[in-house]
């Protein structure tokens, strides 16, 4: 959903491909490794995966160490991310018995409903209904049924959204999916219709979100002056901030630096600033105008947004091919975990250049042990799809011995889960 909303919380599905099925899929590790790795394996049982890893042995072997974990709440945070890594890895069915193998609580809860959700952008409504009436509690299952309705907004199903928020109790409820159908309308450019929809609505802070997407897609039509006059007419001043946001990143996007900047001018109070010139500083990234947008995100005084202005960059830079000037702005960001997936981002990049001694030496500077496990894992897929499949083995053996060496069992768990989820999106 869009948003973020007080009441209970709401990833593209794709088919699994597992690898080591084929004589030519990367699947036995150097003896030596393979001793290394069993030798740490929580479990003897599964020693054959952790030699000769697939995504779907992974995925399960993740599982089996998050329940061996004897803190339920360490066991119930461990099994909800691995959740996460299933459903990108378009495995619903298996996350769906991970997420029903969560215990009672809020995490649980926010699981299933997330496997409901990913099944409905599967366009498989059946399913997700049914995976939705897995929650006991109707407060839950109402809003799970919202995020569906959202979910099938999202993807252009909007008669069957409407027929899913007729069936809530709530009427509040169903003003929230009304706003949903507006603000999938305006991003779908059909404007005209997103009108239509936001002026039958009733509840203030639904209408301010769906009048702030459609001032946003306003503003990428190229129509100004309405998404201004949009915009000075929401009711909510946090949410009229994020559409005059939304009209700086657009005219940034066609090159109007200035009209930008001017644009931040009508905030309604300066604790936005710096997340309006962070959305500038991308979006100038985005079109190419690199030292614009250094110049721009050297200005903000917030460190969460300079940093998110400077991964943008980096990646920018990246998929221009500048890798050298990427990794210099990567250096910049004072975000440890943003740095940590810009540089695992530029590992892949070099690795697909063919360097992969560089690819190597980037993973290894990422301090987080988690996502350099998932560095590691992501390298070793790039070099596969480029036939390297000697140094798509070294980078999965690294990968390996990374999770196979952490002593917490729950990073090493979903570490195992990260790697899983690698194998399977490539």
């Amino acid at each position: 959903m869009s948003g973020k909303r007080a009441g209970p919380a709401g990833k593209r599905s794709r088919t699994v491909r597992l690898l080591g099925r084929s004589a030519g899929c990367l699947i036995v590790f150097l003896a030596s490794a393979t001793a290394a790795v069993a030798a740490d394996a929580p479990d003897p049982g599964n020693a054959g995966c952790l030699a000769a890893p697939s995504a779907s042995c992974l995925f399960d072997v993740a599982v089996d160490t998050a329940h061996r974990l004897p803190n339920p709440d360490i066991r119930n945070q461990t099994l909800r991310q691995i959740v996460d890594s299933q459903l990108s890895a378009g495995d619903l069915d298996r996350a769906e018995a991970t997420a029903l193998s969560i215990g009672p609580g809020i995490l649980r809860i926010w699981a299933i409903r997330a496997v409901a959700v990913a099944r409905a952008g599967a366009d498989d409504l059946a399913g997700a209904e049914a995976t939705a009436h897995q929650l006991d509690v109707q407060a839950e299952l109402e809003w799970t049924f919202v995020e569906i309705a959202a979910k099938l907004a999202h993807n252009g199903r909007i008669d069957d959204a409407r027929r899913q928020a007729e069936r809530l109790a709530e009427a509040g409820l169903f003003e929230v999916v009304s706003g949903e159908i507006a603000q999938a309308q305006a991003r779908a450019g059909r404007l005209d219709d997103a009108r239509t929809s936001i002026a039958a609505m009733r509840d203030t802070t639904e209408r301010s979100r769906a009048m702030r997407e459609l001032a946003r897609a306003e503003a990428r039509s190229g129509d100004i002056g309405s998404a201004y006059v949009t915009a000075e007419s929401i009711p909510e001043s946090g949410l009229r901030g994020a559409a005059y946001i939304s009209i700086a990143g657009a005219l940034a996007e066609v090159g109007d630096s200035p009209g930008a900047l001017q644009a931040l001018d009508h905030l309604p109070f300066p604790g936005l600033v710096s997340t309006g010139q962070s959305v500038v500083a991308r979006a100038q990234a985005r079109r190419g105008n690199f030292d614009v947008a250094l110049a721009t995100a050297a200005g903000i005084t917030s460190l969460n947004a300079r940093s998110l202005a400077y991964s943008v960059i980096a990646r920018e830079l990246a998929l221009a091919g500048d890798l050298t000037r990427a990794q210099d702005v990567a250096s910049r960001i004072e975000h440890p975990l943003r740095q940590s997936a810009i540089f695992n981002e530029l590992a892949g990049h070099f690795a697909h250049s063919g360097d992969i001694k560089r690819a190597f030496a980037q993973v290894s500077t990422i301090a987080h042990p988690g996502i350099r496990t998932w560095g590691f894992a992501a390298v070793s897929m790039r070099l596969q799809a480029n036939g390297d499949l000697p140094g798509a083995q070294s980078a999965l053996d690294h990968a390996m011995q990374e999770a196979a060496g952490m002593s917490q069992e729950d990073i090493r768990a979903i570490s195992y889960a990260r790697i899983a989820e690698e194998m399977a999106r490539r």
